[in-house]
């Protein structure tokens, strides 16, 4: 393999866009092509209905055996070798594949693990570590991240769609404050101490133009680039009764 690009985000926080559009560029030497709508994951909940493309297994043929195992390692917080001697080998040329490590806790052992295989088993392969963060109280569209984590925000009774929007929200307050921290502040963070080459930040990744320049600073553009970022947020409307509350709360930690 000659270069590979890791690209590794907690989930919900339009985690698999970015790669997806790396995915698409003519730079990759996988020869799937992307399909939609059929290619993609449904968020649906009480809290609207979301998408995202389908995780890294749409450029594996469908009969490969590694799509299914890919599948099962995707969200692992322990770094597989097993897969990855097995993902290394199917041949050279440029690659790029997404893992979602939902704790960023993880992610010192898990590249460190992955530098060591690569250094010992692949030294040729120029391995690129990539991934992005989010701040709730910067994005434009912080609803989409709820209709996104809608289905597990349902099973927590104090943080339903209905007793938000019905007023009961000073749970929602904690709530926005933790993720602000966590996946910003925190992430950033540990991103820095992996030492990833590439970090960015949602608020870019939602203007075309920068997500445009981000893109473009690891593989040459995808051909369709604009109809792909504007199918993604035409595809994920947010709910405007909730942005406006998350926003009012949001705003109500800085007066």
């Amino acid at each position: 393999m000659k270069k590979l690009i890791i690209y590794i985000s907690p989930g919900h926080q339009c985690t698999e866009f970015v790669p997806w559009l790396i995915n698409n560029s003519p730079d990759m030497s996988h020869t799937q092509s992307w399909n939609f709508p059929d290619d993609w994951t449904e968020y649906t909940s009480s809290w609207g209905e979301g998408w995202e493309p389908m995780d890294s297994q749409w450029t594996f043929d469908n009969d490969d055996p590694l799509r299914l195992e890919y599948k099962q390692v995707r969200a692992s917080a322990t770094f597989n070798p097993e897969f990855m001697k097995k993902y290394a080998e199917q041949g050279t040329g440029t690659h790029c594949i997404f893992f979602n490590v939902s704790n960023p806790k993880d992610y010192k052992k898990w590249t460190d693990q992955c530098r060591e295989w690569f250094n010992t088993n692949s030294p040729d392969t120029e391995l690129v570590f990539a991934g992005h963060t989010m701040d709730l109280s910067e994005i434009k569209k912080p609803s989409l991240y709820f209709i996104k984590e809608g289905y597990i925000l349902d099973e927590m009774s104090e943080m339903a769609r209905d007793r938000i929007l019905a007023g009961h929200t000073s749970v929602l307050g904690p709530y926005l404050q933790r993720k602000i921290t966590a996946r910003y502040n925190d992430l950033l963070a540990i991103y820095k101490e992996c030492n990833f080459d590439y970090i960015f930040e949602l608020t870019d990744i939602e203007d075309i133009d920068k997500c445009r320049e981000l893109v473009y600073s690891i593989v040459t553009l995808p051909e369709l680039f604009d109809c792909l970022h504007t199918q993604y947020f035409e595809h994920n409307q947010i709910d405007p009764e909730v942005e406006s509350i998350i926003k009012e709360k949001i705003n109500g930690f800085y007066l």
